[in-house]
């Protein structure tokens, strides 16, 4: 008999994490990393619609060559925002469904930067995406307890 309690308690609580929704999932995790930047002295601008988050600190304007999916860098530059080195740009977003060129969890080298991409949580309707670019100098504390949070 109790045996038969703990699987159905198990269940039930595996049953109502998974119905929470990419909204009640973004919310709860867009609250989750502010309390995180919460405790940090790095000055941040954070703006928010009901389905994007996005916080900087720290950026610049760069003159980027653009690169494909094969690695290969274009001839043609243009303008990216990206952090300068302590610096970092989080950007959540509630989207559309729509396949991810990314695995979630994957790090991407850039010359100035590192991207951090992460997708999870959908419906027939949405998913979160992240995109976290990371400055070279930023705090290892710091990133380790952002990206804790993106894939908790």
């Amino acid at each position: 008999m109790r045996q038969k309690l703990t699987i159905i308690l198990l269940w039930a609580a595996t049953t109502l994490c998974l119905a929470e929704t990419p909204q009640e999932r973004f919310d709860s995790l867009t609250n989750r990393l502010a309390c995180v930047l919460a405790g940090t002295t790095q000055q941040m601008e954070i703006a928010s619609t009901s389905n994007r988050w996005i916080v900087t600190a720290d950026t610049m304007t760069y003159t980027v060559h653009g690169e494909s999916k094969t690695g290969e860098y274009a001839s043609r530059t243009h303008e990216e925002t990206g952090p300068r080195h302590r610096g970092f740009i989080l950007d959540v977003n509630l989207l559309p469904l729509n396949p991810c060129c990314y695995e979630a969890g994957q790090l991407h080298r850039r010359p100035c930067w590192t991207d951090y991409v992460w997708h999870g949580c959908s419906d027939e309707t949405n998913y979160i995406h992240v995109v976290f670019k990371i400055g070279n100098g930023m705090s290892e504390d710091l990133k380790k307890k952002i990206i804790t949070e993106i894939e908790r």
